[in-house]
């Protein structure tokens, strides 16, 4: 009973408290017929973008989030080197790529959110494409932290995920031009 009263209390409430945010939003950033003022960096920010001004001015992104690199030193001097050994065979190196960007779940089967919730967050080092830019083959740059047990799991369900579908996958500690050559490369005639 008291949970169907407090269900019947947030369905009366929400709505008023929803159109009394609204409200309070379109007053704070409209009241006096232009835009808050910034500070020189947040107003470089806040003219660059498209969002609409009560969402600008509404969250502080500008305080929110900072640039972070896309790559480690280590994966730099990789992706450079592989990029090189690439060249080579004709092939173009992809960084950080999405598993969602490499394979997905089957439509229309029991546990599809399920398997796509696994993979939806993580991604592999490097994609080796071909001359059409179709994936073929993957490897993996593993540094310490590949040593922990929930790591472990990690790579070791990618990996298998992977290869289910078809694909190579390498783990490398650095780079190694020979065994790449050996994993991918030895059939190719």
């Amino acid at each position: 009973m008291g949970i169907v009263l407090l269900l019947l209390l947030l369905l009366i409430l929400v709505p008023f408290l929803s159109s009394r945010n609204s409200n309070r939003r379109s007053r704070n950033t409209c009241s006096q017929g232009t835009p808050p003022q910034h500070t020189s960096s947040e107003g470089a920010q806040a003219g660059a973008s498209a969002t609409p001004p009560t969402e600008t001015y509404s969250l502080p992104y500008n305080k929110a989030y900072q640039k972070k690199w896309l790559l480690t030193t280590n994966e730099k001097g990789f992706y450079r080197q592989l990029s090189s050994f690439a060249a080579k065979k004709n092939m173009t190196v992809f960084a950080k790529v999405r598993l969602l960007d490499l394979l997905e779940p089957i439509q229309n089967q029991p546990k599809y959110k399920a398997y796509f919730y696994k993979v939806q967050a993580k991604h592999v080092d490097f994609v080796l494409c071909d001359s059409k830019l179709v994936a073929r083959y993957i490897i993996e740059l593993d540094d310490n932290s590949h040593n922990t047990q929930d790591r472990i799991r990690r790579d070791q369900f990618v990996d298998l995920v992977l290869q289910a579908v078809g694909y190579k996958v390498l783990r490398l500690n650095a780079f190694d031009e020979h065994r790449i050559e050996q994993a991918f490369f030895q059939d190719i005639t």
